[in-house]
């Protein structure tokens, strides 16, 4: 049998098939044909079966030792049973389903099979799609479906999370809100998966006669559907670019781009660049203690690899360079760019030796993809410095701080350079409002644990409601940070300085509504 990371196979838990089956039933007309594509032990069909929903079943297993519990577990004489790729299956069926019913596998790119990739790959061109849209499996597998779904059908899947919401599935998210007019995604606050990490919801897709197209959200407390927790509809603003906002309404969202039309956006205030790229932190940022034991103090220079270390300061200097490396963090960077191997001390050169042959995947850190590219493998090349660094992930509040040019950050940040007239500390100020963290939230995409994370265009796109300020409101606010200011205290203060004079109090209110309904989806 082949292993879950190289078939994508993680048997769908009964709680979650038995919620799918009942749920279908209560919102689709009962189907003539039903075909679950990646069928495994067939959990889908012996459910609808057991229900009586349905006349004709297809079952599609690649995995051939998975065949016989199988054919032992679900009804024959309805049920055609195929021992196939999918793909393939779906390229020569001339039949077509009123139900297509799974868990497609979850195969990234790197894992596929050459045959299933192309296969996938010549699928997207007869769509007209890219073939760069297949970076996991279950992309083909939705692809697939479409091929092969009758009209008037609906399929029904359990899909990753980063479906709603990544960059490389936007083109796949708008292809399927062209083809179909009724989109619901469901979510629980119960895990459909305890035993895994990944995130993963519901995705039904059908077209509904007379229907004004639609996205719907909706989250149940459990798998047992008894209580709902939110429901909303998007409408008007179609098509969405992350499905993951339709837990907005379309009025909110409508709030969102029309506060955003009065402000700059970052992009017309900032240039950006991503921090240092090591390719190995433990290899290159040494603390206070390994600087003096390697005798290497005229070779580093201080780093921030850890968006935690800086905790809550709004400015990062050399006194918090001092502090971090009073604790024993790792806060110097090994800079050896241009230096000769013979000009650098015998104790480092020894280190660099022994660290250069420790393994990781069963590579030599030195023949490693980044250090090999490099001559010789330890010099790092240093990115332009900023006067200001926002952290591109984060849990509950974006990090952004003014900074000294002579500090440097790793990839974990976007250095800043400002345009003329722009000063860093009334910028830093000014991200502290209401709008721009709710657009933190709404451009963002989030991952396992409910970290957020915006990419250098999301960055790009926020909007930034500027203002100059006085140097006693930036200290207060910078007190304010120290001290663990409540988030209300802080989005009062800033926000009478920044949005005051063009949003109205109720639209300020509606706007931190909104950032919270947004945030509760990851938290």
């Amino acid at each position: 049998m082949l292993i879950a990371k190289e078939s994508g196979t993680y048997y769908t838990p009964l709680r979650t098939v038995e919620f799918m089956c009942d749920y279908v039933a209560a919102h689709q007309k009962k189907p003539s044909t039903i075909l679950e594509p990646s069928a495994g032990d067939g959990r889908f069909i012996f459910a609808l079966q057991k229900r009586g929903y349905g006349n004709s079943y297809t079952a599609i297993e690649y995995d051939s030792e998975k065949i016989p519990l199988l054919r032992e577990r679900i009804e024959q004489k309805s049920t055609h049973i195929f021992e196939n790729d999918f793909l393939e299956f779906a390229q020569q069926s001339k039949r077509v389903y009123d139900l297509i019913i799974g868990n497609p596998p979850y195969i990234s790119i790197k894992n596929m099979k050459k045959s299933f990739l192309q296969e996938a790959r010549d699928l997207c061109e007869s769509l007209s799609l890219p073939t760069s849209l297949v970076k996991n499996s279950w992309v083909a597998f939705i692809l697939g479906s479409m091929r092969v779904l009758a009209p008037g059908g609906a399929i029904f899947f359990v899909l990753p999370v980063e479906f709603l919401q990544v960059q490389y599935a936007e083109v796949l998210r708008n292809f399927l809100e062209k083809h179909f007019n009724t989109i619901q995604i469901l979510t629980f606050k119960e895990k459909m998966f305890p035993k895994i990490e990944q995130n993963t919801c519901l995705v039904f897709l059908t077209n509904q006669e007379k229907n004004t197209p639609y996205i719907l959200y909706r989250q149940y407390k459990t798998l047992s559907g008894a209580i709902v927790l939110h429901e909303s509809q998007i409408k008007r603003n179609k098509p969405l670019k992350k499905w993951t906002n339709a837990v907005l309404s379309d009025s909110d969202i409508d709030l969102l781009r029309r506060l955003a039309d009065y402000y700059p956006h970052i992009n017309t205030l900032v240039t950006s660049t991503p921090g240092i790229v090591t390719g190995a932190n433990k290899v290159f940022i040494l603390n206070h203690k390994e600087v003096a034991k390697y005798k290497c103090e005229k070779f580093v220079k201080p780093i921030i690899s850890k968006a935690s270390t800086i905790r809550c300061s709004f400015a990062i200097d050399h006194n918090l360079v001092r502090e971090l490396s009073d604790a024993g963090e790792k806060i110097y960077f090994l800079d050896l760019n241009g230096i000769k191997e013979i000009d650098l001390p015998r104790e480092l050169r020894l280190y660099l030796q022994e660290a250069g042959r420790i393994k990781r995947n069963n590579i030599e850190i030195r023949n490693s993809y980044k250090c090999s590219r490099r001559n010789p493998w330890y010099a790092v090349p240093v990115t332009k410095s900023g006067d200001a660094v926002f952290f591109k992930r984060y849990d509950s509040l974006p990090r952004i701080c003014v900074k000294l040019r002579d500090i440097y950050t790793t990839d974990i940040a976007y250095n800043l350079m400002f345009k003329e007239n722009i000063d860093p500390a009334s910028f830093v100020f000014s991200f502290y409002n209401s709008l721009t963290l709710a657009y933190c939230e709404f451009l963002g995409r989030y991952y396992g644990g409910g970290v957020s994370e915006l990419i250098p265009k999301e960055f790009k796109q926020l909007p930034i409601p500027y203002q100059n300020v006085e140097p006693e409101d930036i200290q207060k606010l910078a007190r304010m940070l120290q001290n663990h200011a409540s988030l209300e205290n802080i989005l009062n203060f800033v926000d009478a300085r920044t949005l005051g004079s063009l949003v109205g109090k109720s639209d300020i209110l509606r706007l931190r509504a909104i950032r919270n309904r947004l945030m509760v989806r990851r938290l």
